[in-house]
C-alpha cells in the first residue's frame, strides 16, 4: 500500500503565500484564434501536470485550448481533468499517480498526461466529477463508476485499494446526479435520497453528515438521513449542499471559513436547514470550503466564506459568515467557487472572474482583482468549471407529458430527458402554455418530472398545449406542442333518506362534489324524484348543496317510496346520482270543538274543525263524530277547510246547566285519531 500522507493532511490554511510562489511557473499565453470553437475546452492557470491538455506543462495566464478532442459537453477540473464527450465517452489529462485518469496504469513512475486520453471501460456516460485524485462517472443506466485514489473508501468499492481503471460501484442504482468532493463521493437517486461514501473519520471535516461520535470512513454507499426529498446536490469541496423538493437548502461539513453561510464557523456534523436562502438554483464551493457561491433563479449571485482577496465581495471583511449579494452581477446562469477565486457565466456567454490571481483569473495578468471582470477572449461560453470554459455543442432534450387530463387537474406532469441517453434532466425550468396562455413554470425533480401549473380551469375538450425548455446553457431550446384532451371530471352526489308525516315539509338536501379532489360544485342543476316522478329541480349553492322543500301529502301513499336525486352532469363534470328512500307515515291530527249555548227545545249548530298537526292545515272529507254527555248525536264530513257542522236540537227534557260536548276523528289510512272533550253546551 502506498503512503497517502502527502495527499491528505489536516485542514490547510488559505495558501496565499504558496500561491504567490507559484506565479513563477506561469507564462503569458495569447488567446488562441479558435477560442470559440464548439466542443473544445479552454483552460488557464496551473498546468504543471498537463491539466489543461494543451500538449505542454506550461502554466497559462490566458485561456488555451485542449488539443485532440472535440464535442466536449462537460469539464470537471481539479487535481486532474475529466472531459465528457457528447458520445458518452470520457477523456482525461493531468497527473496519474493514483490511477485517477483511468488509463490502466499509475504510480510515481507514470508521467503526467498533457493531452486528453480516452478513459477505459466507459460508455454512455452522462456526468463526470473529479475529487481529490480520484474520479466518478455516471452512466445513463443510473450506475456509478469510480477509479483513482481510495485510501478512505471514496471509490465506494468496499475496500481501500486504488483502482487505475473504472469499476462499477456495487449495489448503487437509480442515480441521477453525482458529486465528488475532496475524498468523499455523493450520489442523488431518483427517489430523492442522498447516498455518500469516503472519508469522515480521520479527517474531521464531517462531509458524510454522520454523528461525530460514530463517524468513520465509509467504504460503501450509505444513505444520509434526516433530509426531506432532495432534487439537487452540488460538488462543494469539504462541505455539502442539497436542495429539497420544497425549495429549502440544507448543508453540513467543514465550516472553518464560514462557507456554510450559517453565521458562524462551527462545523456541522449533520444536515441543517439554511434560513433565508430561497430560490436557489445552483451552489458551488471551493475545494477547501474557502468560498461558497449561490446562484438564484433571478440570475443574481450571493456569496459567503473567506474574503481575503475579495473573492466574495470587495470590502466585506476577511470572513463573510452569511450569504450576501454580489454587486454588479445579473443574468448569471452558472457559478463556480474555487479556492481563492470565483467565476460566473452570464447569459450572454461571457465569463467573469475575481479574487486571488496566480493565473487563475485568466485575464493575462497575475494581478489580484476583487471585482468581477470578463475574461478576455471568451465569448459564447455555455459551461464553466474551475479555470475551464467551454462552448458545448448544443444537446437535444425530449419532452413527454400526459396528453389526457381530467378537468381541474392541478398540474400537468411533464418529463424532460436527454434525447441521446434518455436520462432525466433534473432541476431544469419548464414552462407551460395552454391555448397560447402562459400557465407558469416548474422545475424538474430528480426524475426529470416538472409538475407545471394549470392555474386556470379550462373547460373539458381539446386544447393546444405547449411545453418549453429554454433555461439550460448546455441544452438548446426544446418546444413540445401537442393536443391536450381534458375529460369531464367524475362527480359524486350524496343525500339523506327522508321520513315524514302527511302535511310535513321535508327539507331534501344533496351535496355534489368532484370525485378527483373532493371540491364541491356550485351552480349545478339537481333533480329530485319520488317513484320516478319529478318533484322538484334546484341549483347547488356556493357550497355545492342543493336544497328542496317537499311537502308530503295525500298524493303519496303510506309507506316507503324510492327517492332518486340526479345530477345530470355539465360541460366539465360527469353525471352522478343517489338512490334512497322517502317514507310517508300517518300524520297526527287535532280535532277541536266549539263551546255553545241554547234553550231546551231549540236547535243549535255543533261546530268542530280537524287539522293535521305538522302544518295545521284542515283535513278535508273526514268524518267527525259528535257526542253530548257521552251519547253520540251524529257525524258529519269535513269541508275543504277541515270544518264540520251538525244541527242538534236540544231535548226539552235536558236539564238546564252545563253539558259535556266532544268530537272524535277515528284513525284512517292517512291520519291518526284525535278527539276534543273540552267543549261545553250550556242549556239555559
Amino acid at each position: 500500500m502506498k503512503s497517502h500522507s502527502a495527499y491528505y493532511s489536516p485542514r490547510p490554511p488559505i495558501p496565499a503565500l504558496a500561491l504567490l510562489s507559484a506565479l513563477t511557473l506561469l507564462t503569458l499565453s495569447p488567446t488562441l484564434s479558435h477560442a470559440q470553437t464548439v466542443g473544445i475546452p479552454m483552460g488557464w492557470g496551473f498546468n504543471g501536470d498537463g491539466n489543461l491538455g494543451d500538449g505542454t506543462f506550461t502554466s497559462r495566464l490566458s485561456p488555451v485550448a485542449a488539443i485532440g478532442v472535440t464535442d466536449i459537453i462537460q469539464v470537471s477540473h481539479g487535481s486532474h481533468t475529466l472531459l465528457l464527450k457528447a458520445d458518452g465517452t470520457v477523456w482525461a489529462m493531468g497527473s496519474n499517480t493514483w490511477g485517477e485518469l483511468g488509463l490502466g496504469a499509475h504510480g510515481n513512475s507514470t508521467p503526467p498526461v498533457n493531452t486528453p486520453h480516452k478513459v477505459l471501460n466507459l460508455t454512455n456516460i452522462i456526468q463526470v466529477s473529479v475529487g481529490n485524485i480520484f474520479s466518478l462517472a455516471l452512466k445513463s443506466d443510473g450506475t456509478v463508476w469510480s477509479w483513482g485514489h481510495n485510501a478512505f473508501g471514496q471509490l465506494g468499492l468496499g475496500f481501500r485499494e486504488d483502482a487505475d481503471v473504472p469499476n462499477k460501484i456495487p449495489s448503487l442504482t437509480g442515480v441521477v446526479k453525482i458529486a465528488a468532493m475532496d475524498s468523499v463521493s455523493f450520489a442523488l437517486k431518483s427517489d430523492g435520497t442522498v447516498w455518500a461514501w469516503g472519508a469522515d473519520g480521520a479527517d474531521g471535516y464531517a462531509q458524510l453528515g454522520l454523528d461525530r461520535a460514530t463517524a468513520t470512513d465509509q467504504f460503501a454507499p450509505i444513505q444520509i438521513k434526516d433530509i426531506p426529498s432532495v432534487v439537487q446536490i452540488w460538488n462543494t469541496g469539504r462541505t455539502a449542499f442539497v436542495l429539497t423538493v420544497d425549495g429549502d437548502v440544507w448543508c453540513w461539513g467543514d465550516n472553518f471559513y464560514g462557507g456554510l453561510g450559517l453565521g458562524d464557523t462551527t462545523t456541522r456534523y449533520k444536515p441543517v436547514k439554511m434560513s433565508g436562502m430561497t430560490n436557489v438554483v445552483q451552489i458551488s464551493s471551493a475545494f477547501n470550503s474557502a468560498v461558497t457561491l449561490f446562484l438564484k433563479s433571478d440570475g443574481t449571485v450571493w456569496g459567503c466564506g473567506s474574503n481575503e482577496y475579495g473573492q466574495v465581495v470587495d470590502g466585506a471583511g476577511l470572513f463573510v459568515l452569511n450569504p450576501i449579494p454580489i454587486p454588479g452581477l445579473s443574468n448569471v446562469v452558472q457559478v463556480f467557487g474555487a479556492n481563492l477565486v470565483s467565476y460566473v457565466l452570464k447569459q450572454d456567454g461571457t465569463v467573469l472572474s475575481w479574487g486571488f490571481n496566480n493565473g487563475n483569473l485568466g485575464d493575462g495578468t497575475n494581478t489580484h482583482n476583487p471585482t468581477p471582470k470578463p475574461i478576455p477572449g471568451l465569448s459564447g461560453i455555455n459551461y464553466i468549471d474551475y479555470s475551464f470554459a467551454l462552448i458545448a455543442p448544443p444537446l437535444s432534450a425530449n419532452f413527454s407529458a400526459n396528453t389526457t387530463l381530467t378537468y381541474a387537474t392541478a398540474s400537468l406532469p411533464a418529463r424532460l430527458t436527454n434525447k441521446r441517453f434518455a436520462n432525466p434532466l433534473n432541476w431544469q425550468k419548464v414552462r407551460l402554455q395552454i391555448d397560447g396562455q402562459e400557465m407558469g413554470s416548474a422545475r424538474t425533480n430528480a426524475n426529470g418530472i416538472a409538475k407545471t401549473p394549470l392555474t386556470t380551469n379550462f373547460d373539458a375538450g381539446t386544447h393546444t398545449a405547449t411545453l418549453l425548455f429554454d433555461s439550460s446553457p448546455l441544452y438548446k431550446q426544446t418546444k413540445y406542442q401537442f393536443t391536450l384532451t381534458i375529460n369531464r371530471a367524475p362527480s359524486t352526489l350524496s343525500a339523506n333518506n327522508a321520513k315524514g308525516a302527511y302535511g310535513s315539509g321535508q327539507t331534501l338536501k344533496a351535496l355534489v362534489k368532484r370525485r378527483t379532489d373532493g371540491k364541491t360544485l356550485p351552480n349545478e342543476t339537481v333533480n329530485f324524484k319520488v317513484d320516478g316522478n319529478l318533484i322538484g329541480t334546484t341549483t347547488t349553492d356556493g357550497t355545492g348543496t342543493a336544497t328542496l322543500l317537499y311537502l308530503i301529502d295525500e298524493n303519496l301513499s303510506l309507506g316507503v317510496h324510492t327517492l332518486l336525486v340526479e345530477f345530470a352532469g355539465g360541460k366539465n363534470h360527469l353525471s352522478s346520482s343517489f338512490t334512497g328512500t322517502l317514507t310517508a307515515v300517518k300524520a297526527p291530527t287535532k280535532a277541536t270543538e266549539a263551546t255553545l249555548s241554547g234553550n231546551a227545545g231549540t236547535t243549535v249548530v255543533l261546530k268542530a274543525v280537524l287539522r293535521r298537526t305538522p302544518d295545521s292545515k284542515g283535513v278535508t272529507n273526514r268524518s267527525l263524530l259528535f257526542s253530548v254527555d257521552g251519547v253520540d248525536v251524529g257525524s258529519v264530513a269535513t269541508d275543504a277547510t277541515g270544518k264540520g257542522s251538525l244541527n242538534y236540537t236540544i231535548p226539552t227534557s235536558m236539564a238546564k246547566g252545563s253539558h259535556k260536548l266532544s268530537v272524535t276523528f277515528a284513525e284512517d289510512g292517512y291520519y291518526l285519531a284525535s278527539s276534543d272533550k273540552s267543549a261545553t253546551l250550556t242549556v239555559k
